[in-house]
């Protein structure tokens, strides 16, 4: 590392938090990279949520050694050592604002530090939660307008950690939050009383809510219905306004209909007409609550498919605006990319980075997480590997058989298909050797009638959804053509898939 750059302060006004950056000169990065990475940090414009609360200082370093001396700030604190050229765009001759403006919203707005870190595993929340400030804005801009949203997208797709930064921005809309995951709720009693649990006594401890949540379900027993109405009434009695931050609600429902017990077969009519009562219910403790009450409900199967293809009430959820949650552009897929190799000071080559792009658009985060996991791990053993190294990685490591357990959640999920799995089986192994051309609609059909036997329209057109919904496959825009959406789900079903 040279001892000549910038030291790069960025501060948070409101909270005097400050995050550092000491960008160094190398000597041969490319012409003009120091100049235009300075004047385009010095001459930064913020969005205007961010003017008041957020100030940005570039100040010559000439010897780092002497750094505490001449900013003794900075004595005790982290600072990210990277060359000037990590904020430069070669192809454009330009400064990569995008890039770190990325950073200084995670320090301003997230009160975090400047780069994220590779969640691979566990909910992202701060900093580490990237981008998907639109969606953010758009769930509260229907909230606000006294809409429940019902939040669609696979899952691994990030809907939890969107669920979580709605749940921890709820006190500052005036809403109090109640979080709970649908997922571990079998029955409409055992709704009801988990509701209740966590809005009469949130500040019990888990295993204080479990006991009391069984107690309540040994009461209402098959008067729910009324114990619920009572509960929702003496929420409307409240001065607080309660926002319902609810997942996986269509897997509730599947416990409801008996689909485990089923096992593939066909649902108890009891079991249907206590789902449908529970639905419509629902539906109406929304409706009569409205201005008191917010819902954001999400499910990693999609809702209107869900109830028609199960005989349930098709507009009891028609009142939830949809927001899907969706890819990262390529451009995003780059930032994300760069951010999480710069927090761990790494620098690739341009040529490297254009293959990481391609291999992860359109960008889904979990799947970013897992190339960027081995790409670091590859790095630490050979800091100048090959685009051949990346992608022999990429083949054995992630969408070879050692990396099955990646796509375990995918093969979990496709079990739900039920009798219709291997028609949906056959779909995705031919159009996994389709590559990026796909296959027309009329082809696919063909293929899913042939292995599922005489099915019709309706019934190939519910898997289709479901499918699509899934985000195993895409409709190529104007032409009846279907492809993977994912090229490395792509890459993986048909290495495994046979």
């Amino acid at each position: 590392m040279n001892n000549i750059g910038h030291l790069i302060t960025v501060n948070d006004i409101s909270t005097g938090k400050k995050e550092f950056l000491f960008l160094y000169i190398t000597g041969d990065e490319p012409e003009g990279a120091y100049k235009y990475v300075i004047q385009g940090i010095r001459n930064l414009r913020l969005p205007v949520e961010m003017r008041s609360m957020a100030e940005i200082q570039a100040d010559p370093v000439t010897d780092f050694s002497r750094v505490e001396r001449e900013h003794p700030d900075i004595i005790g604190r982290r600072i990210y050592k990277l060359p000037v050229s990590s904020f430069f765009d070669e192809g454009k001759s330009s400064f990569q604002r995008k890039l770190f403006l990325s950073g200084v919203r995670n320090v301003i707005e997230k009160k975090g530090a400047f780069f994220p870190t590779n969640r691979l595993t566990a909910v992202a929340t701060g900093s580490d939660f990237f981008d998907r400030e639109d969606i953010i804005k758009k769930i509260w801009n229907h909230i606000e307008g006294d809409q429940n949203v019902l939040l669609i997208g696979p899952r691994r797709y990030g809907k939890t950690s969107i669920m979580r930064e709605i749940e921890n921005g709820a006190i500052e809309h005036e809403f109090r939050p109640v979080l709970i995951d649908l997922e571990s709720i079998f029955t409409p009693q055992e709704f009801v009383a988990r509701i209740w649990v966590e809005v009469e006594w949130p500040d019990k401890t888990e295993q204080e809510k479990d006991e009391k949540a069984q107690e309540i379900e040994e009461k209402v027993v098959d008067r729910w219905f009324v114990q619920g109405e009572d509960l929702f009434n003496k929420i409307l009695k409240k001065k607080d306004k309660v926002l319902f931050v609810l997942d996986e609600c269509p897997y509730m429902l599947d416990s409801f209909l008996g689909k485990e017990k089923a096992d593939g077969g066909e649902i108890s009519s009891s079991h249907r007409e206590n789902t449908d009562r529970f639905v419509k219910w629902f539906r109406e403790q929304r409706d009569r609550t409205k201005g008191r009450c917010a819902f954001l409900l999400a499910g990693s199967i999609n809702l209107k498919p869900y109830l028609k293809d199960n005989k349930l009430d098709k507009d009891s959820f028609s009142e939830c605006k949809e927001v899907r949650v969706d890819f990262f552009d390529s451009k995003t897929v780059k930032t994300y990319i760069q951010s999480l190799l710069l927090g761990q000071e790494i620098l690739l080559s341009d040529e490297v980075i254009q293959e990481l792009v391609r291999l992860n658009t359109p960008g889904i985060p979990y799947f970013i997480q897992v190339v960027m996991n081995h790409v670091v791990f590859l790095y630490r053993g050979n800091p100048n590997f090959s685009v051949n190294d990346l992608m022999e990685m990429y083949h054995k490591k992630i969408t070879g058989p050692e990396g099955r357990r990646f796509f375990d959640t995918f093969e979990r999920h496709f079990k739900r298909y039920g009798s219709r799995k291997p028609g949906a089986f056959e779909m995705l192994k031919e159009l996994s050797d389709a590559d990026e051309k796909g296959l027309e609609r009329q082809k696919i059909e063909k293929i899913y009638t042939a292995s599922s036997g005489s099915v019709s329209k309706s019934e190939f057109d519910i898997i289709l959804r479901y499918l699509q919904y899934d985000f195993y496959i895409e409709k190529i825009k104007g032409t009846e053509k279907y492809r993977f959406s994912s090229p490395i789900l792509r890459d993986y079903w048909q290495k495994n898939q046979r």
